[in-house]
Parts: C-alpha cells; structure tokens; sequence
C-alpha cells in the first residue's frame, strides 16, 4: 500500500471477495461503530456513510481497526463485491483500489468506481 493511499479514503475490492477500508475514511467519518454503503449504479458512486445502529444493511466496525498500525475495517460479503463487479465490468481475478473524497455536508465518503487502479496481488 503507496503512503500516498493512506492519507486519503481508500477502499480495496480483493479477488477473494473482501472489501477494505482504510482508517483514514473511518476517520473522516468520525470514527463511527457501523457503516452503510449505497450504490450509485447511473454514476458508478459507492457511498460510504454512518449508520447509527445495527441493521441487516450496515456493518459493525471493530474497534480494533482504529487501534492497530495497520487497521482497516474489512468484510466479506460476496453478493455486494458481486454486485459491484458486475456494474463496473472489473475481472473477478483482480485486486482494485479507489481512492474517495470526504463529503461533509453528508458526513459520507463518496468512492468514484470509474477511477479504480488495478493492484497487484500480494
């Protein structure tokens, strides 16, 4: 992972069907205990935002992620990855990377699909 990824919010999509996000967008968040995403599908936009309780949409973060050198908060969900791959027409063989950019009048971080970069496989 480049040090110019950690600064900004990064989200990863792995060929394994996990999905990671960085601690530098748990933090633009404001350290939140559960996330929601929603999908743009018309402008290919994933956003990332506070949810403020446990529901069947949205994901507890560990609080371990904002403690660790190397946090992130990570899923597995195979039918949202799926969902996405399909709308992006990424290869399922591949690792992608997103960079996002931090909306505080809705406290969500907007992830741009279109401007994924391809990542090499650890």
């Amino acid at each position: 992972m480049s040090n110019k990824m950690n600064n900004v919010p990064t989200i990863r999509f792995k060929s394994s069907r996990k999905l990671s996000i960085n601690r530098k967008a748990l933090r633009d968040l404001g350290k939140p205990d559960n996330v929601i995403f929603f999908v743009e599908k018309s402008k290919h936009i994933l956003l990332v935002g506070v949810s403020p309780e446990v529901t069947n949409l949205s994901f507890k973060v560990n609080e371990n992620c904002y403690n660790s050198n190397n946090g992130c908060f990570r899923i597995e969900c195979s039918a949202f990855i799926n969902a996405i791959i399909k709308l992006t027409g990424w290869n399922s063989g591949k690792n992608y990377a997103v960079t996002g950019e931090y909306i505080e009048q809705m406290n969500m971080i907007a992830f741009y699909l279109d401007k994924a970069v391809e990542e090499s496989a650890p």
